[in-house]
């Protein structure tokens, strides 16, 4: 009977071990939703996009959740995404760190904006247009598969976008297209001016001179001509543009 008794009060004194325990675990639950989100490394998505990707839920929107997913490797896809981590501060605060895919240009194909690396492999299809991305128009391909580099004629082709794609970000360029002609010559569309690049020698230099003649064109349309740039004509743009 004795033994009975002990048994008996065991089972309770564990019982209610069990409930403190769960009650524990549910407030500290409870008491973790997150406030604050910094957001680094983000450019195709605003740190408001970031967060209501991420912590959509009020399951989510819990650093607990966060750890878990982050212990397991239970992150979400995201579109023009490598990658992310999520670096828990405190119970309330967390900061996301967005590693985003290498793009540098688009071609478009079927219907949808294929977006390609450095290395010239698509790695998105979208139906969404980013901002700040050169739309590539001239390639000859038979066919686009998701990452599968592009097959193209042009030698070097990607190499000269990638140049090109980082003399514009150097030089805060607006820069909405790059077209290759049959003859893998160069034009360029900067708002409502048309620019003959020419051939693909010295584009350091084309792109230097039409940063610098940019600021006089403000409000006129028409095709500047640099693809003679090293013919020794003055620089104020004024021999090389054919207004429209």
């Amino acid at each position: 009977m004795l033994d009975s008794l002990k048994e008996h009060k065991a089972r309770w004194i564990a019982i209610l071990l069990i409930l403190i325990f769960a009650a524990a675990a549910v407030f500290i639950i409870k008491s973790s939703t997150i406030e604050t989100v910094k957001v680094t490394g983000n450019s195709f998505y605003t740190k408001d996009e970031i967060r209501e990707i991420l912590f959509d839920s009020k399951v989510e929107n819990n650093t607990i959740k966060c750890y878990l997913n982050s212990r397991f490797g239970r992150n979400k896809e995201i579109p023009f995404v490598e990658r992310y981590q999520i670096e828990i501060i405190n119970r309330h605060e967390v900061e996301v760190i967005v590693y985003e895919k290498n793009i540098i240009g688009y071609v478009n194909y079927m219907g949808s904006y294929m977006y390609f690396d450095r290395d010239g492999t698509v790695v998105e299809s979208s139906s969404e247009l980013l901002d700040g991305i050169c739309q590539v128009k001239g390639l000859s391909f038979s066919r686009i598969i998701l990452y599968e580099p592009i097959e193209t004629s042009v030698s070097d082709l990607f190499d000269q976008v990638l140049l090109m794609t980082q003399l514009f970000e150097k030089y805060e360029m607006d820069v909405e297209l790059i077209n290759f002609d049959e003859s893998s010559r160069i034009q360029i569309a900067v708002g409502d001016i048309r620019v003959e690049l020419g051939a693909a020698e010295d584009l350091d230099l084309k792109i230097a001179e039409l940063h610098d003649i940019l600021p006089q064109m403000k409000g006129m349309k028409g095709t500047l001509y640099l693809d003679d740039i090293q013919s020794g004509a003055s620089s104020d743009g004024t021999h090389y543009f054919k207004k429209e």
